[in-house]
């Protein structure tokens, strides 16, 4: 076996501190776009039609468009046959490129039918259904270059090459602030210097990784890729990856249909809320979740059933270890986060209340959708897609029950709250089934290190909770003492974290991630 055996530790922190800048570039694009569009008719009108491509951007930023092709090129891998592996990439390769491309086709032909879907309460209104259909149709051709981006990512990452692909998505950030400066230069509609700013993030993407993975095959060539049973397997697992890794997402595209029926603005108050909640989800949940899947696809080839039991485990006790107080940080500040973040321009104060209740809800469920990564990673693993779509479609059924209950009485904020309960769901029934399938995964003790962040983290806020509301004072702070207060409350928060988990003991499996990495 010739893998590289790099800590998890490591290969986390190296895809974290690149999804630190890319998600950093993203609050400045933020920023940018509620400055110039608010939370208004506009705003709802780009985030709709960007809503599909963002799908896919997420999906590939998460690592979970590479699933597909982990599982065939990581047994490759994993018993070092290198002309096999070259031959199954370029199989591999002309298959994505063909299905993204036909994908895309799709999408343009029936934008029309995809803005019904997604948000029907723009039927009917005349210009801002008009807008929302172009913008989807120029942004479409973004799906091709991130789907074959994700081909590409699977390609580095089963080398344990993780930085490219995790440097990639700052060159979409980039492009839209570009783009956007551009457009207010030469008097073009902010909405349209967003679209074309997608676009050519998109090709960036794919040409800056394309250049990183050259080195790693024999040869590209054009090749009779239908023919390839690899290919055959790649198809069975396709629509279950697309269904099953994607569960979250999928809720807010239902959280954006309801929302479409609702007030000017609450579009965008779930679309500025919930990319607060993908700054901690991608820093933590999606580089642990990504830099575990090489493992758990080699392990399966191996047929090393205790390696992979352990490391499930690990994984899953350091993303809690992580994430839960995130959660609760974000609970505790969420008003003056996002007044700091976004009140300016068209962004006015009413825009910061609504963003902030709904961004507290969507707090609540962040734990689980980065649990549930890891295990959607590990069901892949084991050749059981199937598994992560019965399931999904369970949680679907949940968001769709709740919104319909809550909307009613919590609006915006009731959908949010919907999306948190189902991703919970979402996490027990992946966690319980795959115990019965391994055996067992240590349910108690990942309960008790569970428990024990949690309390930690409860600490933490209620602290942080009082801080801000003496200092805060319902607004009192602005400007550079805002700045100087969040940063503060946060620091303080990972000290009283970090003692109280040490008081009530720190999860084995972060103790043991350290531990490897100190040794490395």
């Amino acid at each position: 076996m010739k893998a590289r055996q790099v800590g998890l530790i490591h290969s986390a922190s190296l895809i974290s501190s690149l999804t630190l800048l890319s998600r950093v570039l993203g609050f400045l694009r933020d920023m940018a776009i509620a400055y110039a569009l608010g939370a208004g008719y506009k705003a709802d009108v780009f985030f709709v039609a960007f809503r599909i491509p963002n799908l896919f951007r997420r999906l590939y930023a998460e690592g979970s468009l590479s699933l597909p092709y982990m599982p065939e090129m990581g047994k490759s891998y994993a018993l070092g046959d290198d002309v096999k592996l070259s031959g199954l990439a370029n199989n591999l390769g002309g298959f994505a490129a063909f299905f993204y491309l036909g994908l895309t086709l799709l999408g343009v032909v029936a934008a029309p039918l995809f803005v019904s879907l997604l948000a029907p309460g723009f039927v009917g209104s005349g210009a801002k259904w008009h807008l929302t259909v172009k913008l989807t149709r120029w942004l479409f051709p973004y799906v091709f270059c991130i789907g074959v981006a994700g081909f590409v990512m699977a390609r580095l990452n089963t080398h344990e090459h993780f930085a490219a692909p995790a440097a990639a998505p700052s060159l979409l950030n980039l492009s839209m602030l570009a783009l956007l400066g551009l457009g207010g230069h030469f008097k073009l509609a902010p909405e349209w210097s967003l679209t074309w700013g997608v676009l050519l993030g998109g090709f960036l993407q794919v040409a800056f990784q394309f250049h990183w993975a050259r080195p790693l095959v024999l040869r590209w060539s054009l090749v009779r890729w239908w023919r390839s049973p690899e290919v055959s397997a790649v198809l069975r697992l396709l629509v279950p990856t697309m269904l099953g890794a994607a569960v979250y997402h999928l809720n807010i595209f239902i959280a954006t249909l309801f929302a479409s029926f609702l007030s000017v603005g609450s579009i965008s108050f779930l679309y500025y809320a919930e990319r607060l909640v993908q700054f901690p989800l991608g820093l933590f949940g999606g580089a642990i979740s990504t830099s575990v899947l090489p493992r758990f696809t080699r392990q399966t080839a191996l047929e090393d059933w205790e390696a992979f039991r352990r490391q499930l485990v690990e994984a899953l006790e350091l993303v809690w270890f992580l994430t839960i107080p995130a959660a609760a940080g974000l609970w505790a500040i969420r008003v003056p986060l996002v007044r700091l973040l976004f009140e300016r321009g068209e962004f006015n104060r009413m825009s910061t209340l609504m963003t902030a209740d709904a961004l507290g809800y969507f707090a609540l469920g962040l734990w689980a959708v980065a649990g549930s990564r890891v295990l959607v990673g590990a069901w892949y693993a084991l050749d059981r897609a199937y598994v992560t779509v019965w399931i999904g479609v369970g949680a679907l059924t949940i968001n769709v029950l709740l919104s319909i209950f809550l909307v009613s009485s919590l609006g915006h904020s009731g959908l949010a709250l919907a999306i948190s309960v189902a991703a919970i769901a979402n996490l027990l029934g992946l966690f319980i089934l795959l115990g019965k399938h391994l055996g067992s995964i240590e349910a108690r003790r990942l309960l008790l290190s569970g428990t024990r962040c949690l309390i930690a983290a409860i600490i933490m806020a209620a602290v942080i909770q009082a801080l801000s509301w003496f200092t805060y004072a319902g607004g009192a702070l602005q400007g550079g003492l805002l700045i100087l207060g969040l940063v503060g409350w946060v620091l303080a928060g990972v000290l009283i974290y970090l003692g109280a988990a040490l008081l009530l003991g720190v999860p084995e499996g972060v103790r043991r991630a350290w531990e490897s990495r100190k040794q490395r």
